[in-house]
């Protein structure tokens, strides 16, 4: 007869285990997705500010990178489903009718994320084949559904497979991010870096409206909202009660990585480029590395800076498509659900994701520009779900009010000064 007690089982899931091999798939996978073509605009953006506003970015760096997510993970987490996603806590905790509104505003805050990557994939593969490699144009018809059937044969394979071949993918730009940072040291001009510093005053009302104005900058550039509901579910079905400390050590361990390596990129970039040059490359909308390679005249950048972008286009598309896939299958299945039709679960997945596919090659093929889609309407949707829907769950939701805490207030300040900075943008 044997001798394991019938809680053996339930033991074994309460207690986790030491770091392993599927821990450092997900650590990689939020790096993954945070560190995407953001990350190749930042340096841009965030210099044009002033270097002591970028000193005070790199001093909140991690807690407004640690501290919302880890809230949205909680917030997943705080559910009764074992396995349940975004919506369902929302349904849970706030009725069915405030389910279908967040879904919907999720799928509204991130869904144009999913065209402007696709897009800019396919514009940067069309450039570098004709440009690095004199090709004769591609249809864009054609063009655009190449890519968009390579990253939906991913998509197809499956939650684990896309956050293993985002780590996979995350590697070769972790090491040309670190590789180019390095490189850059020789040219880094301290001289004006300091000098910026002495003549920007703490007093100086200028300051604090560029320091205002960069917060959506960084909240933004690090997001990676889309993917927490996965991350969160997988870990809680592997671990149950304990899941909650298990998020929070993954987390920490990747948000310490991203800031390290995008800080160490941001400031060996600032460092190299004047303010004329960042001028100039913000004025034509090119990331820091074609402005680094039209600088130094260096084939090694020239050449693998495309292939760079589009792999981290790539893997940011994979985590965030991860995101809006389930968001859409949770949709479609409440509202096939709510004319008396419901369908199983396979059928609703393949219908997003048919739905998804059109609708992505479409926008491809037009070629649209979605960046001010994403400044007026993804950018404050982003804030609402990220940092204040936590906060707010915070207080209201009993199973959330063990993570009351000072640092809760932290969130919101930072988050409502994104969305009004994000609004003032728009008067």
């Amino acid at each position: 007869m044997s001798t394991i007690s019938p809680d053996h089982d339930a033991l074994a899931i309460a207690q986790p285990a030491k770091w392993n091999k599927t821990d450092t798939v997900w650590m990689f996978g939020l790096y993954a997705t945070a560190v995407g073509a953001g990350t190749l605009f930042l340096p841009i953006n965030a210099g044009l500010n002033g270097p002591l506003v970028l000193l005070l970015m790199a001093l909140f760096a991690f807690p407004l990178t640690y501290l919302p997510h880890l809230a949205l993970t909680r917030f997943v987490l705080s559910g009764s489903s074992r396995d349940g996603n975004i919506q369902d806590v929302v349904v849970e905790h706030f009725g069915v009718l405030a389910g279908k509104i967040i879904m919907v505003l999720y799928l509204m805050a991130f869904f144009p994320i999913v065209l402007v990557y696709s897009i800019s994939i396919t514009n940067a593969l069309d450039s570098f084949l004709t440009h690095q490699f004199h090709f004769a144009p591609v249809p864009r018809i054609w063009l655009s559904l190449a890519v968009v059937v390579v990253l939906n044969l991913v998509l197809l394979r499956g939650k684990d497979t896309i956050v293993a071949a985002m780590g996979v993918l995350v590697f070769p730009l972790l090491v040309f991010l670190m590789g180019i940072s390095l490189y850059l040291i020789p040219t880094w001009q301290t001289e004006n870096f300091v000098n910026g510093v002495v003549n920007t005053q703490f007093d100086s009302p200028d300051l604090w409206h560029s320091l205002w104005l960069a917060v959506p900058v960084m909240v933004f550039s690090f997001s990676h909202a889309p993917i927490i509901s996965s991350f969160a579910s997988t870990q809680n079905s592997l671990y149950g009660d304990k899941a909650e400390r298990r998020c929070a050590r993954i987390m920490r361990y990747s948000y310490l990585l991203i800031c390290v390596t995008v800080l160490f990129f941001v400031f060996s970039c600032v460092l190299s480029l004047s303010h004329q040059e960042m001028e100039q490359a913000k004025a034509q909308n090119i990331t820091v590395l074609t402005t680094l390679a039209n600088k130094f005249s260096n084939p090694l950048i020239a050449y693998l800076g495309p292939i760079m972008a589009m792999l981290a286009m790539a893997k940011s598309y994979l985590g965030t498509s991860l995101g809006v896939t389930e968001g859409a299958t949770s949709l479609i299945d409440g509202l096939t659900r709510a004319v008396g039709k419901p369908l199983s679960a396979a059928t609703t997945h393949r219908i997003s994701g048919v739905a998804l596919f059109l609708l992505t090659w479409g926008a491809t093929v037009w070629n649209p520009s979605a960046l001010h889609i994403i400044e007026t309407i993804s950018g404050p949707l982003i804030a609402v779900i990220l940092f204040i829907l936590p906060m707010y769950a915070v207080r209201v939701v009993p199973a959330m009010h063990r993570y009351r805490a000072l640092s809760n207030g932290f969130v919101l300040v930072m988050g409502l000064i994104a969305l009004s900075a994000l609004v003032y943008g728009l008067a």
